[in-house]
């Protein structure tokens, strides 16, 4: 062939009568990587795409691998190229479909239905994968696949379809944990991850220790109400705390004594928004009671709210507390929160006189036969 910047018609015709494979696949290289770089005029870059077209139905799957390496990066490759190289078997195919820019959501989206979990887990390691690509990706629920754009943390991912994921493998250890590293995960995902590592350590209990069920469920149901209160933060928004209750209420789990631990842990918007919810009202309203002296207004609404009577004096007790932090100035010291609810709920009930709160719950727990869950 001529030096690659004088390309003409002759050497397409050449090129097509040349049998030896070598030969193809150096030609392949050099005319791609001249393309790819901007090398050549507009007359020369029309032969070039002629050659490219012939050279994606060559034989030796090493010309088209060749052909695929310089040109999976190029944003001016021909479209229907880039797809053909894409379809290609998988040698020729994966380098393209993860890093070509020239290749469609709808492009990939068919590619992933009708391709394997090599050329899906492709497109999943792509540098921007879009929500829609992310959604069938997920719907081949394919463990490897699926794993695979989760650990991209350039893969936009919406709620509905990370509540998918964890619906699709609610025993998969793997995508669980590299699910629950990703950034900004909602809140509402990551309750029922918490959830799903209970349920977990549950078995695990069981199955190692010998655990009598029971003492499991105790210990479990403590762990999720700490992790699930470890998902606020000190300044999460409003919306976001009220997502998360309205999603434990509707799974059973907005119980009284993860009302009370959350006060115990400092995490009163979850208190305030939990109330609100359960009794209908402002949050205005249960913040008024909540930091104005006397019980009467706060026992209405915990009435209201439906919570088991037999807990009043508990939540007396540790809404004092607050209030004595709140007249003191104090109340963004959260291990001092958690000091002095405690030590309230100790002088409430003298025969408790554990410094573990969690026993302390479990003792008010059997102040009920069967302790009925907020709401319920």
């Amino acid at each position: 062939m001529k030096k690659l910047h004088q390309l003409t018609a002759e050497d397409v015709r050449r090129l097509k009568a040349d049998r030896t494979a070598r030969t193809r696949e150096t030609t392949a290289a050099k005319v791609a990587d001249q393309f790819s770089h901007g090398q050549l005029s507009d007359s020369e870059r029309e032969i070039a795409e002629e050659i490219f077209r012939y050279l994606v139905r060559d034989v030796a799957v090493k010309v088209r691998e060749a052909l695929c390496h310089h040109l999976k990066e190029s944003r001016n490759v021909p479209h229907d190229v880039a797809l053909s190289l894409a379809r290609d078997v998988e040698s020729v195919a994966l380098p393209m479909l993860q890093s070509s820019e020239v290749l469609s959501d709808a492009d990939l989206i068919e590619i992933v239905r009708s391709q394997g979990p090599a050329k899906q887990k492709a497109v999943a390691r792509r540098a921007q994968v879009s929500e829609q690509i992310s959604e069938v990706l997920i719907e081949t629920e394919n463990e490897e696949v699926v794993t695979t754009l989760v650990e991209n943390t350039n893969a936009k991912i919406g709620e509905q379809a990370m509540q998918k994921v964890v619906e699709t493998f609610p025993d998969s250890d793997v995508v669980q944990s590299v699910l629950a590293q990703r950034a900004e995960l909602p809140i509402a995902v990551a309750e029922r991850l918490v959830g799903l590592v209970s349920y977990a350590m549950r078995q695990h209990l069981i199955d190692h220790y010998d655990f009598p069920v029971d003492e499991t469920g105790d210990v479990i149901k403590q762990t999720r109400e700490r992790a699930t209160l470890s998902l606020i933060g000190t300044s999460d928004n409003l919306e976001k705390v009220r997502r998360l209750v309205r999603q434990l209420f509707a799974n059973g789990h907005l119980t009284p004594t993860i009302l009370l631990r959350s006060m115990s842990m400092g995490k009163l918007i979850f208190f305030e928004v939990a109330m609100a919810e359960l009794a209908k009202v402002p949050i205005m309203t249960v913040r008024t009671l909540l930091y104005e002296k006397g019980s009467r207004g706060f026992s209405s609404i915990f009435q209201r709210a439906g919570l088991p009577s037999l807990f009043l004096p508990a939540f007396q007790a540790a809404v004092g507390a607050i209030q004595k932090i709140e007249s003191e100035g104090t109340s963004n010291n959260h291990s001092e929160v958690s000091r002095r609810v405690l030590w309230a709920l100790r002088s409430q009930y003298p025969d408790y006189r554990s410094s573990n709160f969690d026993e302390i719950l479990d003792k008010l727990n059997q102040l009920t036969r069967d302790p009925v869950p907020a709401g319920r």
